[in-house]
């Protein structure tokens, strides 16, 4: 155990601003008062010093440029298109690049980097922490957010290039037609579900398994409703569903039928819609011994 005393404590909930100590365990805050005591932990006298949560950058482009090299680094734009919603952050960031650690040493523990705006759709941003190793290590989401600008960049990208756009009419029509299409794909009016997979973690929110799909021997490469209505691979928790979806699951006149939301909503998108599986965890899944159902590892 480590004991941080005399701080000065600037909590982001319950109470305000206050003299204080810390005490962390394994990683974790344990307690947070005054003169707090310990016996066997190590004690860090740290008067006149501040302790907040980590802050987050919400927009940067940290490890897209890797400070200090030329070219070689250089991953921040690709100006091939205007249009590049295909594009991943984590295909380009460099997890050595020197800004994570000055970021870290600034206090900033999390960040959410990806493409620059010279496309008007650039690319898929991703948040990671600041922390030392690999990207996968650092990785907390991806993707996202999409990255879209609409401001003079584009315009002076491909205006030096000699094509479109040059104008601000131009950006807001290709960004238009990038949105219609997309939607035109599964249609306005088409049932869409999107899930993703979970960690599965304790009480204490340490990981019981990388996986909940592969914990429970669950895969879903191909998503079939016959499959659906024995099996739900569905969990509600880690679901987005579109409003055409939700007006037609709430047509069910008998819910008494209905055993789980998300398996109920999963079948229906299946059946008569698009069901869309992201095979990345988006959350922790905590189990404890009051879960009805939880994760079961088979």
């Amino acid at each position: 155990m480590l004991l941080l005393k005399h701080l000065h404590i600037l909590p982001m909930a319950g109470p305000g601003p206050m003299n204080g100590d810390i005490l962390l365990e394994n990683g974790k805050i344990r307690a947070l008062g005054r003169e707090l005591s310990a016996p066997g932990a190590q004690v860090l006298e740290l008067e006149g010093l501040y302790a907040m949560p980590g802050m987050v950058d919400a927009h940067c482009h940290i490890g897209m440029w890797e400070d200090g090299n030329m070219i070689e680094g250089d991953d921040g734009n690709e100006t091939s298109g205007p249009i590049t919603p295909e594009l991943r952050a984590i295909d380009a960031i460099n997890p050595f690049d020197r800004c994570f650690a000055e970021a870290c040493a600034a206090g900033v523990t999390a960040c959410v980097t990806g493409p620059g705006s010279a496309n008007v759709i650039g690319g898929q941003f991703a948040a990671l922490k600041t922390r030392p190793g690999s990207v996968e290590d650092k990785l907390i989401q991806a993707p996202l957010a999409m990255k879209a600008a609409l401001g003079e960049n584009p315009k002076r990208v491909y205006a030096a290039q000699k094509s479109s756009p040059q104008t601000r009419m131009a950006t807001a029509a290709l960004l238009r037609r990038a949105l219609l299409e997309a939607q035109e794909d599964a249609g306005a009016d088409t049932p869409v579900l999107v899930f993703t997979d979970l960690t599965p973690v304790d009480e204490n929110l340490r990981p019981i398994a990388s996986s909940l799909m592969r914990m429970q021997r669950q895969y879903a490469v191909t998503i079939d409703y016959r499959a659906l209505l024995f099996q739900n691979i569905v969990t509600g928790c880690a679901t987005g569903i579109n409003r055409a979806l939700a007006e037609l699951a709430s047509r069910c006149t008998d819910t008494s039928q209905v055993i789980m939301h998300d398996w109920w909503l999963g079948v229906v998108a299946a059946r008569f819609g698009k069901i869309v599986y992201l095979d990345e965890s988006t959350m922790l899944y905590r189990q404890h011994g009051g879960n009805s159902v939880g994760a079961k590892d088979v």
